[in-house]
């Protein structure tokens, strides 16, 4: 290799190091900012802030684990949680955990380049009493269940618990539109499902746009971005009202 040949290579490894550098710094920087935007909302609340992936893991990590796969030609990663905020509202504690996930997409497209890309998610996470499982969808405008319109682009989650046989719950016939639930316990559901937590779901809407599951001691609902802190409160305080409106006679089913 001639002189000018080396001097090419240098420079593109030069290149590549520093586009490296500059994403890792980039990385840093937004990290930073969610920490400090979970630390001042803590203030707000009363809460704590946790940081690092063991102290920011919330527990719904553990029924929702995800090990790396490929599917439709993309490379789905284990999400890594960086960040999470306590606090207490009511009675009930709540865990607010934001992480990533590295996907490598391919290229559908001449107009699109595969690669590596960073997906940034949150959990919301309220501790309950032991219960089986119970499983909350939103249904779209078009009948259309969210869960079925986000198979198309996301990958199964693989729970590491035991498999259960699930069944459709009765929902009557006005909020079909709003909600469908499935369920591992037909009586639980059958006491959990009153007009009255119904009429909550269906008034509270537009605060219930991911799927919520509620299995095993706790409820939780895993949305794609960050926790926005306009939206957060709402959010919560609509999965606490839900947990409100469950009769305490439920929490009688095991799993």
């Amino acid at each position: 290799m001639n002189s000018t040949g080396v001097i090419v290579l240098v420079a593109l490894v030069a290149i590549m190091l520093l586009a490296a550098l500059i994403g890792a710094l980039r990385k840093q920087r937004r990290q930073s900012a969610r920490v400090t935007a979970l630390t001042n909302l803590a203030g707000q609340l009363g809460g704590t802030v946790h940081t690092g992936p063991e102290a920011a893991r919330p527990r719904a990590a553990t029924l929702t684990a995800r090990q790396p796969e490929v599917v439709a030609g993309r490379v789905w990663g284990m999400t890594r949680y960086e960040s999470a905020l306590d606090f207490q509202r009511g009675r009930w504690p709540v865990r607010v955990a934001e992480g990533s996930r590295r996907e490598s997409r391919p290229s559908w497209n001449a107009t699109d380049s595969p690669g590596m890309v960073d997906i940034r998610s949150h959990v919301v996470e309220i501790p309950t009493p032991s219960c089986p499982r119970l499983h909350f969808l939103p249904v779209r405008q078009n009948g259309l269940s969210l869960q079925i319109s986000r198979q198309l682009d996301r990958p199964p989650i693989a729970s590491p618990v035991p498999a259960d046989v699930w069944a459709s719950a009765p929902i009557p016939e006005a909020y079909r539109g709003v909600v469908q639930v499935s369920t591992s316990n037909a009586e639980f559901a059958t006491a959990v499902l009153n007009d009255q937590l119904l009429q909550w779901i269906a008034a509270h809407a537009q605060w219930f746009t991911d799927p919520v599951q509620l299995e095993y001691g706790l409820l939780y609902t895993e949305s794609n971005g960050a926790a926005d802190p306009a939206s957060l409160l709402p959010r919560v305080d609509f999965l606490v009202g839900l947990l409100e409106r469950i009769p305490h006679h439920a929490w009688q089913y095991r799993h």
